[in-house]
């Protein structure tokens, strides 16, 4: 099962130095921002609510950890208004076991639950990926998880990949959502360090349908807006050729899609053709970008696909004014 998942999860987050086997990474992918650059020492931490139905998630978790080449702690999560088992401790231990005899790798069992922000945060603190795996995915289980992803997402700078399917086949390519395509801000800098030995991939990027909001019957400037619209697609398709140019020179498998209209409403018909088993998408730390983030990660769940969610770089309210101010008079 490792051989089939290293393909996929085979060094997600690149290890400084690469093997003889391995390509290297270049050193520009990793000129991105501190808080997104992998650590040395790789570690997955694996937080389960030991729900029922949890034990094919926390093995693929661990398959992963495995074809990673990582360390592997388990923490049992308990959940605020959720009953706790009668010894949680216990079933943890014991689930510990079937891991280390499925997968043959060293699985650490944090000694305590995690029932608190501060000890959430200490947990995960050096941790190169963070798994959620609370069983079968389901309406509430977004829910549930909400506060201990927001606390990992508005604290913590590590990217939590929430295990929704159980099976280990990953036949299909990731996709990859971006918000920007400008070379100075676009996740893409700090992201490709985390994505680059994934074998295939699909970058997204949609730009808003400007003519579908346009409320005049003026032809004239009804072309004129559809002739701003493709110019734009055009520009961003040749951005990211640009900033995927490493990628592409190596020989990986990519497609870029520049699409029009809403973003949600373009994901799910994007998802529902190509049927990627991983969606990655970032998350800025305010309340409004956190709600956007549960609404993309049920839509997500909907379509049957493991999520990666990457926290953004927290920029100073003048760095926010000035760029909010420097696209309007654009």
């Amino acid at each position: 099962m490792t051989a089939s998942l290293s393909a996929t999860w085979a060094h997600v987050i690149a290890p400084r130095g690469a093997s003889a086997a391995t390509p290297a990474v270049p050193q520009s992918a990793f000129n991105a921002s501190h808080a997104h650059d992998p650590p040395i020492r790789r570690r997955v931490v694996v937080l389960t609510s030991l729900s029922v139905g949890s034990s094919g998630h926390l093995l693929r978790a661990a398959q992963g950890a495995a074809a990673m080449g990582a360390e592997l702690q388990l923490a049992y999560l308990q959940l605020e208004g959720v009953d706790p088992w009668s010894d949680p401790m216990a079933r943890l231990s014991q689930r510990a076991r079937f891991l280390r005899r499925h997968v043959a790798l060293p699985v650490e069992v944090v000694s305590q639950p995690v029932h608190t922000s501060a000890a959430l945060l200490l947990v995960c603190r050096d941790a190169s990926l963070v798994c959620l795996v609370d069983g079968e995915p389901s309406p509430s289980s977004i829910q549930r998880l909400s506060p201990v992803l927001r606390a990992l997402l508005s604290r913590g700078n590590r990217p939590v990949w929430w295990v929704h399917r159980s099976d280990l086949e990953a036949s299909t390519p990731a996709l990859c959502c971006l918000s920007s395509v400008n070379a100075p801000e676009t996740e893409w800098t700090a992201w490709s360090p985390l994505l680059w030995h994934l074998p295939s991939l699909q970058l997204l990027h949609v730009l808003p349908d400007l003519t579908e909001q346009a409320v005049t019957d003026d032809m004239a400037e009804l072309l004129l807006l559809e002739h701003q619209l493709r110019k734009a697609r055009v520009g961003a398709l040749q951005a990211l050729e640009t900033i995927t140019s490493t990628w592409r020179a190596s020989g990986r498998r990519m497609s870029l899609q520049v699409l029009l209209g809403g973003f949600e409403e373009q994901l799910v018909n994007h998802m529902a053709a190509h049927k990627p088993w991983l969606v990655v998408i970032g998350s800025r730390w305010h309340t409004l970008s956190f709600r956007t983030t549960l609404r993309r990660l049920a839509l997500i769940r909907d379509q049957g696909a493991d999520a990666v969610i990457v926290p953004r770089e927290r920029r100073s309210w003048r760095s926010w004014l000035y760029g909010w101010i420097r696209g309007a008079v654009a």
